[in-house]
C-alpha cells in the first residue's frame, strides 16, 4: 500500500512538472509564434499595396457574422491617409480552406488578389494561385455586382476557381456596401507606357491628349499623356525631341498636377560616347525631380 501510495505521489509530482514546464513553454514561445504570423500576413498585403506605410485592424465582430468566410478586415495607410483596405477570406475549397488576401483601394479598384495558403489538388486546384488566373482581378471595379462575370474560371478546376471568385466578388461588396468606396475601374496600363512610370512613379495609366492645340506652339513636343492613380489625375508625361550634339535626342518628362517635376529619362540619342552618353546616367537625370 505504502508503495503504491509512492509511485501515485511520484507520477502526481512528474505530471505537475511536465504541466508547467508545458505552459512555461507556451508563454515563451507564444509571442515570438503571433509575431511571425502576424509578419507573413503583413507581408501578403503589402503584396497587394506595396505603397502603404502600414495597416491597421478594423475591429468590428458584426462586419465579421455577416459575410461568411471573411475573417478580418484592414486599413492600408499611407501616413495618415487611408488607401484602401485589405480583407482576409478562408473560404472552403474543393479539398481545403483556401486563404486569401484581398487588397481594394480607395479609388474602388481591386489591387490585387494573393492565395494566403491551400491545399487544392496539384496541377489541377493549385493552379488557383498562377497570375494568369489571379491578374484577371487587377483593376477591376470592385462592384458588388458583376464582378464574377468579368472573371474566367480554371477548366478542370471549376470549384477551387469560382471559390477565389465569390470570395472577391464577397470583398468588393464588402468595400462598397459597408465601407462606401464607390466602385471603380483602374486606368489599364498600356505595356508601351510602362517605360512613363520611371518618370512618373505611383502612376497606374495614362491617357494620351490631343496634341492638335499644341502644334506650332511647342515644336519639341510630340506627345502628351495625363497620368493617372486610380481615378485620380496626378500629372503629364511628355515625350519630346530636342537637337543635341550629335543629332535628335529623345526626352521624356512628368510633371505632377501642382507643376514639379516627377522625373526625366532620355531615350534614344546619338551622343558621344564617354561624354555627351553622360545624359542618361540617373546621377544626371535625377538633379530635374523635385524641381
Amino acid at each position: 500500500m505504502r508503495e503504491f501510495l509512492q509511485l501515485s505521489l511520484r507520477l502526481m509530482v512528474f505530471t505537475l512538472v511536465a504541466g508547467l514546464l508545458l505552459a512555461l513553454t507556451n508563454a515563451v514561445t507564444e509571442g515570438p509564434i503571433k509575431a511571425q504570423q502576424q509578419m507573413q500576413e503583413d507581408a501578403s498585403r503589402y503584396a497587394v499595396f506595396p505603397d502603404a506605410d502600414g495597416f491597421e485592424l478594423i475591429d468590428d465582430a458584426s462586419l465579421i457574422e455577416k459575410y461568411p468566410s471573411l475573417t478580418a478586415v484592414y486599413k492600408a495607410l499611407k501616413g495618415d491617409s487611408v488607401i484602401g483596405y485589405t480583407l482576409n477570406y478562408a473560404p472552403a475549397g474543393y479539398k481545403s480552406t483556401i486563404g486569401l488576401t484581398i487588397g481594394v483601394s480607395s479609388d474602388g479598384a481591386i489591387t490585387g488578389v494573393i492565395v494566403d495558403n491551400q491545399s487544392e489538388t496539384q496541377g489541377v486546384g493549385s493552379k488557383i494561385t498562377e497570375e494568369s488566373f489571379l491578374g484577371q482581378f487587377t483593376g477591376k471595379a470592385a462592384s458588388s455586382t458583376g464582378l464574377e462575370s468579368e472573371i474566367d474560371t480554371i477548366t478542370g478546376a471549376t470549384v477551387s476557381s469560382s471559390t477565389v471568385k465569390k470570395a472577391v466578388q464577397s470583398a468588393a461588396t464588402v468595400t462598397e456596401t459597408e465601407l462606401g468606396v464607390t466602385p471603380n475601374a483602374a486606368m489599364p496600363m498600356d505595356p508601351e507606357d510602362e517605360f512613363r512610370l520611371n518618370t512618373m512613379p505611383g502612376a497606374s495609366g495614362f491617357e494620351s491628349v490631343d496634341l492638335l492645340s499644341f502644334l506650332g506652339e511647342y515644336d519639341t513636343i510630340r506627345a502628351i499623356k495625363t497620368a493617372y492613380s486610380g481615378s485620380e489625375k496626378v500629372g503629364y508625361s511628355f515625350d519630346m525631341v530636342v537637337a543635341g550634339f550629335g543629332g535628335d535626342i529623345n526626352l521624356t518628362l512628368g510633371i505632377a498636377t501642382d507643376g514639379t517635376i516627377t522625373g526625366l529619362q532620355v531615350g534614344e540619342n546619338s551622343e558621344s560616347e564617354g561624354y555627351g552618353k553622360a545624359i542618361e546616367q540617373p546621377e544626371y537625370t535625377a538633379q530635374y525631380a523635385g524641381i
